[in-house]
């Protein structure tokens, strides 16, 4: 508690702020003689920054075979938003699924998103990225993946007439 009986204010100081400091708070007053005063509650949230994503996948991919890449971000609160990114920046929403499990604190939570996809021929040498977003984050935390994909050749015959 920091304050003073002239000024009549005394305030609670939590330094440093801490995953357990997350609860309700609430000041009171008392004295011998009468029952004692209570504040409102207050109520403190402590936001957690999430670990870097990772990504799990296939390291080769091949065209006209569903590919599933699952992007993890670990330990956030709140949980992370994560958002995948084609090779232009554009978010991806089709073949997105998003899954959270609470950790054992039952304070943080572990997120994943799984983007399902068949990739062509145009997907190799493409780069996806991962973003990984939290009130706790300045910035997102990204992580990407360079797809490899094999595709059958494409062949086309020429001939002339004669020859």
């Amino acid at each position: 508690m920091i304050g003073a009986d002239e000024e009549g204010d005394f305030s609670l100081r939590i330094s440093p702020v801490t995953l357990e400091d997350d609860a309700t708070y609430q000041c009171q007053v008392s004295s011998s003689t009468e029952p004692p005063l209570r504040s409102h509650e207050a109520r403190l949230t402590v936001f957690v920054p999430p670990q870097a994503p990772t990504v799990t996948h296939d390291p080769v991919a091949t065209a006209g075979v569903p590919l599933t890449l699952t992007c993890s971000s670990s330990g956030g609160k709140p949980a992370p938003e994560i958002q995948w990114l084609d090779g232009t920046g554009a978010v991806l929403h089709d073949g997105v699924q998003h899954t959270e499990e609470l950790m054992s604190d039952e304070k943080r939570v572990n997120a994943h998103a799984t983007l399902t996809f068949i990739p062509t021929r145009h997907h190799h040498a493409r780069t996806l990225t991962c973003l990984t977003h939290n009130p706790a984050l300045n910035t997102p935390l990204a992580a990407k993946v360079h797809l490899n994909v094999e595709y059958p050749p494409e062949v086309q015959l020429q001939f002339s007439p004669g020859k």
